[in-house]
């Protein structure tokens, strides 16, 4: 049996995404190989500044105040108590695109997948530690730390082939019609999960496809 592909599109810099990372470890850990969980990226946080003078009022002491309300309810989750008020980052894109230079090795069989764990490393290097993680030469000392040589990122950076694939997320996204981080989407499309989603709303629109009844039969999601 084929497994069921989960296209997730998060932002590093969103804490519902980190928020998420639980939910998605669960997934893995419940349903192993019957589901192929597929990683892309939607920068919210595009612009940072931007992000937080339109959501925020501009105010960065506002969305430490916001960030740290929603990570006090999460046991996995620590926040610095400056965060964003020290060392504040400029962009997610430039850690998304770090992200899929390291996609591109795994594909490749160059490297073994530590995209999960390198995800969730930097987010609490980010949110816990005051790291700016959208300066690359943040990224390169997680990655020199998992044995990965800095050229092999350098030299996909450098050719525009980690970029091409930040384009083809942002295209994928557009299809799908997303509104934001974390989104999941199950069934090609047609079946779309956003935000703050507990794990049984996840579960069971795994549960319904992995239970489908033959193709002539719509699904009830």
């Amino acid at each position: 049996m084929l497994p069921i592909n989960i296209e997730y599109f998060t932002d590093v810099f969103c804490i519902w995404a980190y928020v998420d990372e639980a939910r998605v470890f669960e997934v893995k850990q419940e349903y192993g190989d019957r589901v192929a969980i597929h990683r892309h990226f939607l920068s919210v946080f595009g612009n940072v500044e931007d992000k937080i003078k339109n959501s925020f009022e501009g105010s960065p002491q506002k969305f430490n105040a916001h960030v740290r309300e929603v990570a006090a309810d999460f046991e996995h989750m620590s926040v610095h108590k400056d965060f964003f008020l020290k060392n504040m980052p400029t962009s997610s894109t430039n850690c998304h695109l770090f992200i899929k230079a390291l996609q591109i090795l795994i594909e490749r069989g160059e490297v073994e997948n530590i995209v999960p764990s390198f995800c969730s490393e930097i987010r609490k290097a980010y949110f816990g530690e005051l790291r700016d993680i959208s300066n690359l030469g943040v990224l390169f000392e997680h990655t020199k730390a998992h044995g990965i040589k800095e050229k092999s990122i350098q030299a996909l950076l450098n050719s525009g082939e980690a970029m091409a694939q930040i384009v083809l997320d942002r295209k994928l996204s557009e299809k799908y019609k997303l509104k934001g981080s974390p989104s999941y989407v199950l069934n090609g499309g047609r079946q779309t999960l956003f935000g703050n989603v507990g794990y049984r709303l996840i579960r069971a629109n795994i549960e319904e496809l992995l239970n489908e009844k033959p193709k002539e039969y719509a699904s009830w999601c």
